[in-house]
């Protein structure tokens, strides 16, 4: 996994890092290369974002194709437990880690 400039990541939460962590293994086994984590905590994102609690985090996706991002999402997507919401953007791929409650 490679961070972008200027990431930052205080506060991100554990969940967080595991998603992280198979959006890597997937673009991995799709591209043989690590995937590039634009965003963490840091940057503007909309007043109810889970990146200002480090649940949110943004994955470049500009380098690939639209078969390969289809591939990418998919894969990825089997990856992630359910707490987790994986959203196509423009150039990137948004995770956040969601229960929807289930929080203790």
């Amino acid at each position: 996994m490679i961070f972008k400039d200027g990431v930052y990541v205080r506060g991100v939460s554990a969940e967080l890092v595991l998603g992280l962590s198979a959006l890597d293994s997937a673009h991995r086994e799709l591209t043989g290369e690590a995937v590039t984590v634009t965003s963490v905590s840091d940057g503007r994102h909309g007043n109810k974002s889970l990146h200002y609690s480090g649940r949110g985090a943004d994955v470049r996706t500009r380098h690939l194709s639209a078969e390969e991002r289809q591939a990418f999402f998919a894969k990825a997507s089997d990856y992630l437990p359910e707490d987790f919401d994986l959203v196509a953007e423009s150039d990137h791929f948004h995770l956040e880690f969601d229960p929807r409650g289930r929080l203790p």
